[in-house]
């Protein structure tokens, strides 16, 4: 017996689809124009509550890996939020050490 699939399932899963092949033809198209490409060992997808089907198809569409939060730059969380200051201590205390040194 088959397993049924709810439509609406289908239909995201197709449309993410899209637009995932959307965005790889842009970053091909950068690749022949300007000659820089993505390195898929240096490049992540960042998912947010989707479900399993979508990220298995993106990582396999895309060749990146999954990334997972928090990410850091500069040993700051990038966040859309504001940052506190005991997040920004760390990036402080490195930025007055190395001004005095």
């Amino acid at each position: 017996m088959r397993h049924l699939i709810p439509a609406k399932l289908i239909l995201g899963v197709n449309r993410f689809g899209a637009a995932l092949l959307i965005v790889k033809q842009i970053l091909d198209r950068l690749y022949s124009q300007s000659g820089l490409r993505c390195n898929p060992q240096k490049c992540e997808v960042f998912f947010g509550g989707k479900a399993l089907v979508y990220k298995e198809h993106a990582l396999r569409v895309s060749g990146f890996a999954e990334g997972h939060l928090p990410v850091r730059y500069l040993g700051l969380p990038l966040i859309a939020g504001r940052l506190t200051s005991k997040e920004c201590a760390v990036f402080v205390d490195k930025l007055t050490s190395g001004i005095r040194s």
